[in-house]
């Protein structure tokens, strides 16, 4: 094994075999079980590897990084000093993660990547290839972003539904799509819940608004059309911009819609 260290003059020099693991500890770098670096990788001071862990070619690593278990990171990635990365993480090539970046376990992010210093990732982030983010940017769980998004840190849910879905309001309103279980003409059942029900040119309200931030078979849901894969009845829905929670996981969780009738296929 050959890694690039600081040495005792805090300059970059190829090491291995007794001089490499000599510095490994002056260094105060851990290494895991099942470590697999590939050539020319930099490693700074403080930096503690987990298990199962295999960083590519040309790896930069800055200091006091901490890297969880089961890890994969592409040729050409480089992470900045105070770098945080939980379990169960893929980076593509050419990443460059600023100063401080944290991200949470299950992150997948796609080639070509750019994340500013600061910026936070939720648990199951999916960012896809060459996506942009400034410094200060936190993303909750779950979302996923399309190729080549760019977000600043006063990125906003309409900038989220754009980045994930590829769907932009028109006058501060959205058309998406549910399906559902149809009982009449005009007239619809949620596939989840047989009691909540749908109306052609009425609005639907959330049982529960308050409790938005929780998944409830009596929540409102909407996405694209090729999205859905339960129910009978596909059918376009109006959603004010206002009234979305959130957008995760490929769909947005509503307040309240109002139904514009059944898509005929």
């Amino acid at each position: 094994m050959e890694i690039y260290l600081k040495n005792n003059n805090q300059e970059w020099e190829l090491m291995k075999g007794k001089q490499l693991q000599d510095q490994l500890n002056k260094n105060h770098i851990r290494l895991g079980d099942d470590v697999e670096l590939g050539k020319y990788v930099e490693l700074g001071n403080d930096v503690k590897i987990g298990d199962d862990v295999e960083l590519g070619k040309y790896v930069k690593i800055g200091d006091d990084v901490k890297i969880g278990n089961n890890v994969e990171l592409g040729n050409l990635v480089e992470l900045g000093n105070g770098v945080r990365l939980g379990d169960n993480i893929e980076l593509g090539n050419l990443v460059e993660l600023g100063n401080g970046v944290r991200l949470g376990d299950d992150v997948e992010l796609g080639n070509g990547v750019k994340i500013g210093d600061d910026v936070e990732l939720g648990n199951g982030v999916k960012l896809g290839n060459y996506v942009g983010l400034g410094n200060g940017v936190k993303i909750e769980d779950d979302v996923e972003l399309m190729d080549s998004v760019k977000l600043d840190k006063h990125y906003t849910i309409q900038d989220i539904i754009a980045g994930s879905l590829g769907q932009y309001p028109f006058k501060n309103k959205y058309i998406f799509y549910k399906r559902v279980n149809k009982i009449s003409r005009g007239k619809y059942t949620s596939y989840y819940n047989p009691n909540f029900t749908y109306a052609d040119n009425k609005i639907t309200k959330a049982k529960n608004p308050e409790s938005l931030d929780k998944s409830r078979a009596d929540d409102i849901y909407v996405s694209t059309p090729f999205y859905w894969h339960k129910g009978n009845t596909l059918i376009a829905c109006e959603v004010k911009l206002k009234d979305v929670i959130t957008c995760k996981n490929g769909k947005i969780k509503c307040i309240k819609i109002k139904v514009l009738g059944e898509i005929k296929q």
